[in-house]
């Protein structure tokens, strides 16, 4: 009697969460999230949703009209081709460009517009680029900040380095490290663990490969297949609802419950989080309930999110000479204009590094910016960052440089559903054990199996910070839920 009542009551309880709930909630429609869903689709798996909090789908892939064509105010290039999941996925089947950075030319430039050596800054780019491609050593464990400046400067006590004055060397090195910072989303380079950088998935092939005037959203259209075989498409999109930002995730019973910032509540067997690290950083303890276990808040706690903003400046026609493969304006920052420009509303300028030119579209000119000022950049008006950068590009180049007549830049750490860039892990976070595969970790319900797992480029061990390991987490993740279902 007691097993009859018993299979009863547990049939009539999954009636009802067959009839009102989902096998899996993704939370997120950025890569990793609509990757994980197009994953569960092409297994079969149907009975899914995606909540998105933005009204969009893409994440911090967000793919802009731009006159005839499209620019990327967040992800931007493939890095590599060998081993990258997305350039593997596409390059067969989309024409993609190559800015051919690696055989393009800077033009270095020092902010006073004073002459500059190019033979001399050339051999410290080049020792700099040397030290840069790092070889990791398990014996070092400090910052990559302090690995750069021990054997550049030990390098310039040496030939052919001797010569070169030290004030250049500062110049250059300063460069590198707003260089590095631009690369990683980091306020200096000595937030950046050694073990991180060395051991990151560098893909080989080009590091620039472009999208063209057709923007980095295209990956969606291969994720679903849509392209190049649209007999065999996903409908991924109506698994999708946006404007569906998920506050809470009770997974303190049989069914997890998502509750959203409108009051709708949603019910699931498994849940893949795909939000990013700057969201875990600031509301995983209202997120989830009960609160995530020790060791996966220490990971959040101890792993850091990068803040890297971006300007499109354009102007009415290049005015850069065309005549060879130009890569950038490369800013060599004087101890002189550093010291004047410190604590004037042009103080943000310092972090910028250079000038870059942007594969199909020659009327612009692309910026990164990073450093403690990025708040104070979120509150520039566009007359202020044109002007400011008119004034620099003026100084460093010539006069003669005419007025931007637009800027598009991006606030990411300002949007709710971001707080930033991209995960960053430095020193303390490899001492804390705060890593990408801590991050990746699922979390087991009362029954001890996975009821919640995590995806997104913050769990990439290999590619943390890279669009291919967005991908590739979502696809884990999808697996891991199909793993767990019996």
């Amino acid at each position: 009697m007691k097993v009859a009542l018993y299979c009863t009551v547990t049939l009539i309880i999954l009636l009802l969460h067959t009839s009102h709930g989902y096998r899996t909630v993704i939370v997120g429609a950025g890569l990793s999230g609509y990757s994980a869903a197009a994953r569960l689709l092409e297994r079969g798996v149907n009975d899914i949703l995606v909540l998105e909090a933005e009204n969009r789908i893409g994440g911090r892939v967000h793919t802009v009209p731009f006159h005839n064509g499209r620019i990327d105010m967040g992800a931007q290039w493939v890095h590599g081709q060998q081993n990258n999941i997305i350039y593997e996925m596409v390059g067969a089947h989309f024409p993609f460009g190559d800015s051919a950075w690696e055989n393009a030319a800077d033009m270095f430039l020092l902010s006073d517009g004073t002459a500059r050596n190019q033979t001399q800054i050339a051999q410290l780019a080049h020792l700099a680029e040397g030290i840069m491609a790092v070889v990791y050593d398990p014996s070092y464990t400090g910052s990559f900040g302090s690995f750069f400046e021990y054997h550049y400067w030990n390098a310039l006590n040496n030939e052919p380095y001797r010569a070169i004055p030290r004030s250049l060397a500062t110049k250059v090195q300063h460069f590198y490290h707003t260089y590095t910072n631009n690369f990683f989303g980091s306020k200096s380079w000595f937030d950046i663990s050694i073990e991180i950088y060395a051991n990151a998935g560098y893909t080989l092939g080009s590091q620039w490969v472009t999208w063209r005037d057709s923007g980095f959203s295209t990956v969606f259209e291969f994720l679903s297949k849509r392209r190049p075989f649209p007999q065999q498409a996903l409908d991924v999109e109506s698994k999708i609802l946006v404007n569906k930002e998920v506050t809470n995730i009770n997974w303190d019973g049989a069914v997890i419950t998502l509750r959203c910032a409108d009051n709708s509540q949603y019910l699931a067997d498994y849940v893949i989080f795909t939000g990013s690290l700057g969201v875990l950083k600031h509301r995983h303890n209202t997120l989830f309930t009960p609160t995530l276990p020790a060791r996966k808040t220490s990971a959040i706690q101890y792993s850091d999110y990068g803040s890297l903003e971006k300007i499109f400046l354009e102007f009415s026609a290049p005015f850069w000479d065309q005549s060879y493969n130009f890569a950038e304006f490369s800013i060599l920052w004087t101890e002189r204009d550093i010291a004047e420009l410190t604590g004037t509303s042009r103080e943000w300028l310092i972090h910028i590094g250079y000038f870059r030119r942007i594969d199909a579209f020659p009327t612009l000119l692309g910026v990164f910016f990073i450093g403690a000022r990025i708040p104070d950049f979120n509150a520039f008006d566009q007359n202020k960052i044109i002007n400011d950068c008119h004034w620099l590009l003026s100084r460093a180049y010539t006069p003669n440089v005419p007025r931007p007549i637009n800027a598009i830049r991006s606030n990411w750490i300002t949007l709710r559903n971001f707080m930033g860039a991209y995960s960053l892990f430095t020193p303390t976070s490899a001492y804390y054990g705060a890593t990408p595969s801590r991050l990746a970790e699922p979390v087991n319900g009362s029954n001890g199996r996975p009821r919640i797992f995590f995806a997104g480029e913050h769990t990439s061990q290999l590619f943390s910070g890279y669009a291919n390991g967005a991908v590739e987490t979502g696809y884990r993740a999808a697996a891991e839920v199909l793993s767990a279902v019996v």
